[in-house]
């Protein structure tokens, strides 16, 4: 039994679409063969690898340094808008208000 226009067009539709995750998967593998070239030399090189390393360091202390500020302003903010305007009389007031005799 031949097949149906239908089912040939599917069918090389299928074919065609296979073939161009084949061409994206080898085109990753390439893209992580290279990542790893670049990670072994970084490995094989003390030098490079103290450097890569402190970088990494100094960079996860300035990310951590941003967070806790920022968590820190959160928290104040958070606990301001919890407080009665009462609480807040340590503030020196916005407007200064002068008497006229």
């Amino acid at each position: 039994m031949a097949a149906s226009p239908d089912e040939s067009s599917e069918s090389q539709a299928a074919s065609e679409g296979v073939e161009h995750l084949q061409v994206a998967a080898r085109e990753m593998l390439a893209a992580a063969r290279s990542f790893l070239n670049a990670v072994d030399e970084i490995v094989s090189d003390s030098e490079k690898l103290s450097a890569v390393a402190s970088t990494v360091t100094d960079l996860l202390a300035t990310a951590g340094s941003s967070l806790t500020s920022l968590a820190d302003r959160a928290a104040q903010a958070a606990s301001s808008d919890a407080e009665p305007p009462e609480s807040n009389s340590k503030k020196p007031p916005r407007v200064r208000r002068v008497v006229v005799e």
